[in-house]
């Protein structure tokens, strides 16, 4: 199983483009291909990263071709309806969704994200492991234009999250599991509630996150 090559859908974006480079160093061939190419049929394994409002239509198309080992791009689910639809759907094929940080966990201690950049989508999403996985207060700014992160109380650096990502797919394509449909769907109402807050906040609250972390920093 673990020699036989793995679809990456949604090749073309950043993170297809990491896979691909993930699977080409562990010596793993992979097939990449987009939504409107034609999909082969003969493969078992599949990573999903197509757009979050595509990953359970992209499921759905593959599950129907026959594939059975699904790795899906976080967050798996972008609306209520996603979940109904992987719990009548996980008996088809295992479903699990990427989450590298896992390997990466500090286990106690505050959450910490600031830099001016945090992705292309909205807040939930961009931050969505680090607000699963956040066991206490997290603080979030998008002002430094360094990378600052802290899982749990970890100091996390670039090269750390770029390891991770090997490290969950040597442990994905031998079986295990990875972060199931059940906690994906924890995380995204954990994430959801976390930005309507995260939108109301006052700019005391604002200024009272980039005080701590700073402090945490120096």
């Amino acid at each position: 199983m673990v020699n036989e090559p793995i679809l990456i859908l949604g090749s073309k974006g950043n993170m297809g483009k990491r896979y691909k480079a993930c699977l080409d160093y562990m010596s793993i061939k992979s097939i990449g291909v987009d939504r409107e190419d034609q999909i082969p049929r003969n493969l078992r394994r599949a990573i999903i990263c197509t757009p979050s409002n595509m990953h359970t239509v992209s499921a759905d198309q593959l599950i129907e071709l026959g594939y059975k080992d699904l790795l899906i791009e976080k967050p798996i689910f972008n609306k209520e309806c996603d979940f109904e639809w992987g719990l009548k759907n996980e008996h088809l094929a295992r479903m699990q969704m990427v989450n590298n940080y896992r390997y990466l966990d500090g286990y106690s201690g505050e959450t910490i994200y600031d830099y001016y950049h945090a992705g292309n989508e909205e807040p939930w999403e961009n931050l969505f492991q680090l607000i699963g996985m956040a066991k206490e207060t997290f603080y979030y700014s998008n002002k430094s234009p360094i990378w600052i992160c802290v899982l749990n109380g970890r100091k996390l650096t670039l090269e750390d999250v770029q390891r991770s990502y090997v490290e969950m797919l040597a442990h994905w394509v031998k079986g295990h599991e990875i972060r199931s449909i059940s906690d994906a769907y924890e995380w995204y109402k954990k994430a959801k509630l976390w930005q309507l807050k995260w939108q109301s906040d006052s700019k005391q609250e604002s200024a009272q996150n980039d005080s701590q972390i700073r402090s945490f920093m120096s």
